[in-house]
């Protein structure tokens, strides 16, 4: 039997928020592969689950030394997109932030200072689900799939100034405003400009008849203090261009 809701964010850290731009690499290595390796190794001390953190810093510094010279920045927020950060986790892997944690460096100068006896960490392959910034039930049964087992999801999304901005715990808007969801509809394919990861899920939110996903978002102080908000499954899902799951640690 299917579950009616599952809740990943004791597994998740919260301590570190992402650098400038660089949300592709914090949602997929701080949030994302942070939390997989937490639920698999059952680490939910709080102390413990601040200390076991993938760095997103050499994450986004090996995807801006990949880009031709003319495009890279300063602060590695160029070009960046979840599924590239997926592919460097596959390719090459990141370290804990404690044997190496950056903002943005030239990655050949991580691999200088990273001691050769410190494992890179790198993921068998990844799930994708292509929502195109439209609403479904099979698009939530997909996203609540991978979370009833365990995976937290990350999503690709059209981020507007309301959601950017939340200081609240839950909202309880059962569509984003007209504005956003005029905006996101001239894109037959789906837009996007934020990645943030979905940690949990309730069909039942708070006893009522509305289901919610649980987001974590990577500013300081956002939505509930600690970086997590219960957004509605019909508000979140036209937000969302594209959404993964981690399949498995090499």
């Amino acid at each position: 039997m299917t579950k009616t809701r599952n809740n990943l964010s004791s597994y998740c850290p919260t301590y570190k928020y992402q650098y400038a731009g660089t949300c592709y690499a914090y949602a997929v290595a701080y949030s994302g592969l942070s939390t997989e390796f937490n639920i698999m190794h059952n680490i939910t001390n709080r102390s413990e689950v601040e200390n076991t953190t993938y760095s997103a810093g050499v994450v986004a510094s090996y995807h801006n030394s990949s880009l031709w010279f003319y495009k890279r920045s300063k602060m590695c927020d160029q070009l960046g997109t979840a599924q590239k950060a997926l592919k460097i986790l596959k390719k090459v892997g990141t370290v804990f932030s404690s044997d190496f944690d950056c903002g943005c460096l030239r990655f050949s100068d991580i691999k200088k200072q990273v001691s050769p006896k410190v494992h890179w960490q790198r993921i068998t392959d990844y799930k994708r689900l292509k929502v195109h910034n439209k609403y479904s039930d099979s698009n939530v049964d997909w996203i609540k799939s991978a979370l009833s087992k365990d995976h937290p999801v990350i999503i690709g999304m059209w981020q507007n100034d309301f959601v950017r901005n939340l200081t609240v715990g839950s909202i309880d808007y059962d569509l984003p405003d007209q504005v956003t969801l005029d905006y996101v509809s001239q894109f037959k394919r789906g837009i996007s400009n934020h990645a943030a990861c979905i940690v949990g899920y309730d069909d039942a939110y708070n006893g009522g008849d509305k289901g919610y996903f649980l987001l974590k978002n990577n500013f300081e102080n956002w939505g509930n203090g600690t970086g997590f908000c219960w957004i509605p499954y019909s508000y979140l899902t036209p937000m969302i261009y594209e959404a993964y799951y981690i399949k498995g640690f090499r």
